[in-house]
């Protein structure tokens, strides 16, 4: 599969990243057609209304470039404002910072403190997916590099044999 050729590869104008005039990012997500009609309304590019999903690449192109030109107009918070009061699916990309203080994903308890190999506490993201009778959690933090080696070795079958000969031939440290 090409770039731009698919609706998951940036093929889609409405399924896309689009930058902002204060160099941040709006991540649009607009595939039905109800939504894909409000955004183009609120771009003021409402004769793109009917081409969605259009087989012609230069017409697709052509609707990417309007909606490139259209975001770039505008800072990420004012098209926040804007698309807020209109049913479209797309919102500003968040940078890590914003993401671990978001109110919706702390709400979800997306955001977890774990142990750092030094003992410190890091924040970092939870689970996502919130299922009832298997609800996962985050068992921990990262270990350090090499800290658990031959414990995940021997769970995949490694005997001590095995794991010395993979050090010995510098594998693994």
């Amino acid at each position: 599969m090409r770039p731009a050729q698919h609706v998951l590869n940036g093929g889609e104008p409405h399924y896309q990243v689009y930058e902002t005039a204060d160099g941040r990012w709006f991540s649009v997500g607009s595939m039905e057609p109800y939504f894909y009609a409000n955004l183009c309304r609120a771009l003021d590019l409402e004769q793109y209304i009917d081409d969605q999903g259009t087989s012609d690449p230069r017409r697709r192109t052509e609707i990417r470039d309007a909606f490139a030109a259209a975001f770039k107009s505008r800072t990420a918070a004012d098209w926040d404002q804007i698309l807020n009061d209109v049913d479209v699916c797309a919102k500003p990309v968040l940078s890590l910072e914003e993401a671990l203080g978001d109110p919706h994903n702390l709400s979800r308890e997306m955001v977890v403190e774990v142990p750092t190999p030094d003992g410190e506490m890091m924040r970092q993201a939870g689970v996502a997916p919130k299922l009832s009778r298997t609800p996962g959690r985050v068992r921990g933090g990262a270990p350090s590099r090499g800290q658990d080696t031959e414990d995940l070795l021997a769970a995949l079958g490694y005997d001590a044999e095995a794991v010395a000969a993979l050090r010995e031939r510098e594998v693994i440290a």
